[in-house]
C-alpha cells in the first residue's frame, strides 16, 4: 500500500520540529508533570494541559521560532494571546516547570520508545491532511510557507508523500497555496501602480480587461483566509494564475516594492531632466559624507537608470503593455544581493523620506534654509558659556541629539561657533519669509526670539571676558553655563546678565581696595597672582600629602580653605572704607616740582609722594628703587586718580 515515513526523511527533513510544537519539550514537560504530582495538592497542577505549558513556556523566554516574526500567521496570534490572557498563576507554573526542565535527561529507551513514535505518528498525520488536502490555512503557514525556496517545498513533500500520484497533486495544490501567499501583496500593489502612472496609459482603468480582472482577484484574496484549506486554495488562484504566468515573479516582486512608497513614484515622474536631475545630485553630494546618505543617493542612481526607458517619454495602450515593458529590464537577484535592482529598490524605499528631507534642505535659497536651520536650533539647541581668553571661545552652540532614558545612546553633539550664529542672524534678517514657512514653522516669532537673546548673549560674552581677563576666581577654566534656545528665553539670559555684571562690578572695587591697601600687588597683573595662588595651594597640597601621616586627614582641604581665606580677605577690603588720599599741599606740590625737576614723569612723583605720604625724600627714594616699573605705576596712577580703578585691575 503507502509507503510509511522513513526516519531519513524525519532526519533531513526540517519540518518536524515544527509538526506537534515540538515533541521532545513535551515528553520532557510529562516527566517534570509527573516528578511534581506528589508535591501538588490541585489536579489542574497534577495534571496539567502540556500544550499549554508548553505554550506559556515559548512565550515567556521566546523559545519558539514563530515567535521571532510577529505577525505571521494565526499560530503566532493565538500563541501571544494564549500568554497575555494566562493568570499569574500559570505563569508561576511555566516558570517552575522551566526551571525543572534542565534536570531532565531522555534516557536512549526513552527516545526509542516513545520519542520517535510520536514524531512518526505526526509526520504520518501530516501526510495525510496533505495528500488529503485537509491541512488548513493556519497550519500551511507554520509550516510549509517558512521555507523560502520552492525547490525545497517540492522535496519536503518528495520525502512527506513519496508516491508519484499523491506527491504530483499535492505539489500543484502546495505552488497554487504559495502562489496565494504572494498575491496578498503582488495584486494590490499592480492595481496602485496603475493609479500612479495614469497619464502614461491611454485605456481606463474602468475598460482595461486585465485591471478589472486583477481587481477581482485581488478582492477574493483579500476575503477570509481561514476556512481555507489546501484543496480549496486552488479555486481562489485558478482565474489568475494564467494571467500573471507570463511576468516572472522578479518582476512582480520589484513592483510590489516599488508600490510601497507613492510619494517616491510621484517624486520620479516629476524629474524627467536627467540634466536636472544631475544638478540635485551635485548639490547634495557636496554638503553630505554621511555613508548612508550616499548609499541611498547611489540606489537613487540605479533605479531611475533601470526606468527611464520605462516610465519617461513614453505611453502605453493599455496595462498589459505598460507591464510588458517591465520584462525588458533586469529586476533578477535576490532582495539580499546588492548589486540586485530588488537591493536597490528596498535601500531607496525604505530611505527616501530621509533623503527628501535633505534635498529639500539642500536646494532651499540661503534665507529660507536659514530659517529651517533655526527651527532646528529650537529642537535641539543649547547657547553653552565659558570662561576663557580668548573671545571666540566663549560663546558655542550645542544641538543635541535625543537619547535614552539616561542618555547614553544619544549621539555626539554638533557645535557651532558664535561667528556661525552671528552668521546665521544676518541671513535671517535679510530674508523676507514666505507665508507658507510661516505657517509651517512659525519663522517670524523664531527670528525675533532668536536676534533678542544673541544680543543679550553678546553682552554676556563681553562680560564674561572682563571677568576673567581680570583674574575673577569665579570665572576661570571650571567656569560653564547652558541655557536652552526657547522662544522665552529672553528674560533667563538678561537675569543670567545682570548677575554677570554685578559679579564684574564687585571684582573691580575688591581689587582696587586690595591693591590700594597691599601696594605690593602692584607689581604684578592679577593673571600672575592667580598663577602664584595656583602655585602656592599646589605647594600647600604636596606639604600635606607628605605629613597626612602625621597629621591625618586633617590638611586634605587646605587648598579650598587657602581659596576660602582669599575670598574672604578680598571680601573684607572691598567692604573696608577706602583710604582717604593725603590732600595736596604746598610742600607736596614744591616735592612735586622738584621730582619733576630731576627727570620724574609728573604721574611717577605723584605715585611715590602718594605712597610716601608726602616725604620728599622718601618719595625721591622710592622712584629710584622702582625706576624699572616707572611706566606701569604712572598708568595705574593716572586710572586711579581719574576714577578708573577698576581698569587698572
Amino acid at each position: 500500500g503507502e509507503p510509511a515515513p522513513c526516519l531519513a526523511g524525519l532526519r533531513s527533513s526540517p519540518l518536524p520540529p515544527r509538526i506537534g510544537r515540538g515533541g521532545a519539550p513535551r515528553l520532557c514537560l510529562e516527566r517534570v508533570a509527573a516528578a511534581s504530582n506528589a508535591e501538588s495538592n490541585s489536579d489542574a497542577d497534577r495534571n496539567p494541559d502540556m500544550d499549554e505549558v508548553l505554550e506559556q513556556i515559548r512565550g515567556l523566554f521566546d523559545v519558539a521560532e514563530d515567535a521571532e516574526e510577529e505577525g505571521e500567521g494565526e499560530g503566532d496570534a493565538s500563541t501571544e494571546t494564549e500568554d497575555e490572557a494566562a493568570s499569574a498563576a500559570q505563569r508561576d507554573r511555566a516558570y517552575e516547570m522551566f526551571d525543572r526542565l534542565e534536570d531532565v535527561v531522555l534516557a536512549q529507551e526513552d527516545v526509542v520508545e516513545e520519542l520517535i513514535p510520536r514524531a512518526r505518528a505526526a509526520w504520518e498525520a501530516l501526510r495525510h491532511k496533505t495528500t488529503s488536502g485537509e491541512i488548513g490555512f493556519a497550519e500551511l503557514q507554520s509550516t510549509f510557507a517558512r521555507i523560502d525556496a520552492t525547490a525545497q517545498v517540492v522535496e519536503e513533500l518528495r520525502l512527506l508523500i513519496g508516491h508519484p500520484e499523491e506527491l504530483g497533486v499535492a505539489v500543484a495544490r502546495m505552488q497554487d497555496f504559495l502562489l496565494f501567499q504572494r498575491l496578498s501583496g503582488w495584486l494590490p500593489a499592480i492595481l496602485k501602480l496603475r493609479e500612479l502612472f495614469d497619464d502614461i496609459i491611454a485605456l481606463g482603468k474602468d475598460v482595461d480587461p486585465l485591471y478589472d480582472a486583477l481587481a477581482q482577484a485581488a478582492a477574493r484574496v483579500a476575503g477570509g483566509v481561514a476556512d481555507q484549506t489546501l484543496a480549496t486554495i486552488p479555486g481562489l488562484v485558478g482565474s489568475v494564475r494564467d494571467v500573471l504566468a507570463p511576468y516572472p515573479a522578479a518582476q512582480l516582486d520589484f513592483l510590489a516594492k516599488l508600490a510601497e512608497d507613492g510619494g517616491f513614484v510621484d517624486w520620479l515622474l516629476a524629474r524627467s531632466s536627467t540634466e536636472e536631475f544631475n544638478q540635485l545630485l551635485q548639490v547634495v553630494r557636496g554638503y553630505n559624507e554621511d555613508p548612508r546618505l550616499l548609499s541611498s543617493i547611489a540606489s537613487l542612481v540605479t533605479v531611475r537608470t533601470l526606468l527611464i526607458d520605462v516610465i519617461y517619454g513614453q505611453h502605453y495602450a493599455d496595462l498589459e503593455g505598460f507591464l510588458d515593458a517591465f520584462k525588458q529590464q533586469d529586476l533578477s537577484g535576490a532582495a539580499q544581493d546588492e548589486n540586485s535592482a530588488m537591493w536597490h529598490l528596498g535601500n531607496i524605499v525604505n530611505t527616501f523620506e530621509a533623503l527628501v528631507e535633505v534635498f529639500e534642505k539642500q536646494t532651499k535659497s540661503p534665507g529660507i534654509k536659514s530659517c529651517y536651520d533655526l527651527a532646528e536650533i529650537l529642537e535641539k539647541g543649547y547657547f553653552v558659556l565659558r570662561a576663557t581668553a580668548e573671545a571666540s571661545e566663549v560663546v558655542t552652540m550645542e544641538l543635541r541629539e535625543e537619547g535614552g532614558a539616561d542618555g547614553a545612546d544619544a549621539a555626539p553633539p554638533r557645535v557651532e561657533s558664535i561667528e556661525y550664529l552671528l552668521d546665521l542672524r544676518s541671513k535671517l534678517l535679510m530674508t523676507e519669509i514666505p507665508e507658507e514657512v510661516e505657517a509651517e514653522i512659525g519663522a517670524r516669532s523664531l527670528v525675533d526670539a532668536f536676534v533678542g537673546q544673541l544680543q543679550v548673549i553678546g553682552e554676556m560674552q563681553d562680560a564674561l571676558l572682563q571677568l576673567h581677563r581680570r583674574g575673577h576666581v569665579a570665572y576661570q577654566a571650571a567656569f560653564r553655563i547652558e541655557r536652552r534656545f526657547t522662544l522665552d528665553g529672553r528674560d533667563e539670559l538678561l537675569k543670567d546678565l545682570a548677575g554677570l555684571q554685578q559679579d564684574a562690578a564687585a571684582w573691580a572695587a575688591t581689587v582696587k581696595a586690595a591693591r590700594e591697601k597691599f601696594y605690593f600687588l602692584n607689581s604684578f597683573t592679577m593673571m600672575e597672582l592667580l598663577r602664584m595662588r595656583e602655585c602656592l595651594n599646589k605647594c600647600v597640597a604636596a606639604e600635606a600629602g607628605d605629613n597626612k601621616d602625621e597629621g591625618g586627614d586633617t590638611d586634605k582641604d587646605t587648598t579650598a580653605q587657602e581659596e576660602a581665606m582669599a575670598m574672604e580677605a578680598a571680601a573684607e577690603a572691598a567692604a573696608a572704607p577706602p583710604q582717604a588720599e593725603p590732600q595736596p599741599d604746598d610742600a607736596k606740590d614744591e616735592g612735586l616740582a622738584q621730582l619733576v625737576s630731576m627727570g620724574f614723569t609728573a604721574m611717577f612723583a605723584r605715585a611715590a609722594l602718594r605712597e610716601t605720604g608726602g616725604n620728599v625724600e622718601n618719595a625721591v627714594n622710592f622712584c629710584l628703587s622702582n625706576a624699572q616699573h616707572a611706566e606701569r605705576i604712572a598708568a595705574e596712577e593716572e586710572l586711579l586718580s581719574g576714577g578708573g580703578g577698576a581698569a587698572a585691575a
